[in-house]
């Protein structure tokens, strides 16, 4: 659904810098969520920004960049080993779309055999959706 949702708005300049950004946050999240048994949600979010120096000086520290190292650097050193061919409008176009179809096909098989659980599960606990990375934060 991410690859969805950026396909049709991110130029090629910005896909590596972005999809780097988007693994280092996930990463942080992650360990956030496991370290601290935080929920991601608007109001985690607005506590993060009210936060003071000391006390992200607290929760920045080796344990943090230990989980940005194992949990992103390799997701970003593939990210920045590949390369983005270069292709005329019409083409890249062309396979852009035919990507985000590809995406929308692979989402679909994915989410059909679980719908009718995965859907009952979210109108009865709404709180889960706060546990999709990245959508979270």
């Amino acid at each position: 659904m991410t690859f969805i949702m950026l396909a049709f708005v991110l130029p090629r300049r910005l896909v590596k810098p972005l999809l780097t950004l988007l693994l280092l946050a996930t990463a942080a999240a992650l360990h956030f969520t496991r370290a601290y048994g935080v929920v991601l949600d608007i109001s985690m979010l607005r506590n993060l920004l009210h936060t003071d120096v000391p006390e992200a000086r607290e929760l920045i520290g080796r344990d943090l960049l230990v989980a940005l190292l194992v949990y992103a650097g390799v997701p970003i050193a593939l990210v920045w080993w590949s390369r983005l061919a270069r292709s005329p409008a019409r083409r890249a176009i062309v396979r852009r779309l035919l990507a985000i179809c590809g995406a929308w096909l692979l989402m679909v098989a994915a989410l059909f055999p679980i719908y009718r659980d995965l859907a009952s599960m979210i109108r009865n606990q709404p709180e889960l959706r706060n546990l999709l990375t990245p959508e979270n934060y």
